[in-house]
């Protein structure tokens, strides 16, 4: 496993904010490679504790790599955050001293392309965080041509919606859509190279 990690930002403020100088035990709600996750523990007393939760399978096995050396003092729940009091309830946890919470995606999850989140390589049409839930390519090719064009527009704010929506309606009548790049290809045909990176990036969000 390579040790090219996400980089956490205001790690300083974090720690300020925790007190985490004084021990206890520090939840980080949203692990992702762990970089929170260490800069507490490298300030916390031999007693304390890091629980970090995270729906993405591989960003805990990175955090549970990079932060092996902390012993007993790191644990590592696979979940969604929204489920917080039954997934700390079956590790064992009380009371937590502090929580953290680092709300988006890094640049490793976007940027690899078997994870489904980029138009710029093929991949597989995946865009979930965690291997639970349906995919993108089950929902583009499953759902109606209105309910696609609502999804893009409410979510993309792509004006074009109903357009694109139409050309997946013609596409997967042919074949299904499987990849990123099959993805693209329809957005390209339908609003040109002008507008298409543009019109991408809204669709892809």
């Amino acid at each position: 496993m390579g040790d090219v990690y996400h980089t956490s930002v205001l790690q300083q403020e974090v720690l300020d904010s925790l007190n985490v100088e004084s021990g206890g035990l520090f939840c980080d709600v949203t692990l992702g490679d762990g970089g929170h996750a260490k800069a507490i523990l490298d300030r916390l007393p031999s007693e304390g504790v890091v629980v970090g939760i995270d729906q993405d399978s591989q960003a805990i096995q990175r955090a549970q790599h990079r932060l092996a050396a902390y012993g007993t003092q790191f644990k590592a729940i696979p979940g969604n955050f929204r489920n917080i009091t039954e997934l700390l309830g079956s590790a064992g946890v009380q009371q937590v001293d502090g929580f953290l919470c680092d709300l988006g995606v890094s640049m490793l999850q976007i940027s690899e392309p078997s994870r489904g989140f980029m138009f710029s390589q093929s991949g597989p049409l995946d865009m979930r965080m965690s291997a639970n839930g349906q995919t993108a390519e089950e929902i583009i090719n499953t759902l109606s041509e209105e309910e696609l064009a609502d999804i893009i527009y409410q979510y993309g704010e792509e004006r074009k919606a109903r357009r694109i929506a139409r050309a997946i309606g013609r596409h997967r009548k042919e074949r299904a859509i499987r990849t990123t790049q099959d993805l693209r290809d329809i957005v390209r045909q339908t609003v040109g190279e002008k507008f298409l990176i543009k019109s991408l990036a809204r669709v892809f969000q």
